[in-house]
């Protein structure tokens, strides 16, 4: 029996603050990892520190920013459509594992272009049932209702 794979999700936020904590203090000028990086462990804790704090004062208002934005932007197609629930597209977790080793952002983005339209047709064979789909769901619906 395999071990089950933990999954771990970094939002953006999280990514931008490791890389905040610990990539932009690693180098110095010349590219070379500064002696007091790896020498000095209490400032990294100070810096996570920092950031967590920043986090945790921040995190109501960016709430209700992010909130309120998507609301904003995504409003005339969830009401023109009445099935719009936001924009479609992979998850960070999911553009790692298929993107090749070392591949170009502008290749593995024409890459993945493809995939954008056969994951709409393939939902759009959802998004309208037959009538006879219809049928018999609202029989299965008054059968179950009448039983309960």
């Amino acid at each position: 029996k395999p071990k089950e794979e933990k999954r771990i999700f970094f939002s953006k936020s999280i990514e931008w603050s490791i890389y905040f904590c610990v990539l932009n203090y690693m180098f110095n000028h010349s590219r070379k990892i500064r002696p007091a990086f790896y020498g000095d462990p209490s400032s990294l804790r100070r810096r996570f520190y920092l950031c967590g704090v920043a986090h945790a004062i921040f995190m109501p208002f960016l709430l209700f920013f992010v909130s309120l934005h998507f609301f904003m932007s995504n409003i005339y197609d969830w009401r023109s459509t009445k099935e719009y629930l936001g924009p479609r597209e992979w998850s960070a977790i999911a553009k790692w594992k298929f993107r090749e080793l070392n591949e170009l952002n502008h290749l593995f983005e024409r890459r993945m272009e493809p995939s954008y339209k056969s994951a709409s047709a393939y939902l759009e064979m959802f998004s309208k049932p037959s009538p006879l789909a219809v049928a018999v769901g609202r029989i299965l619906v008054f059968v179950s209702g009448s039983l309960g």
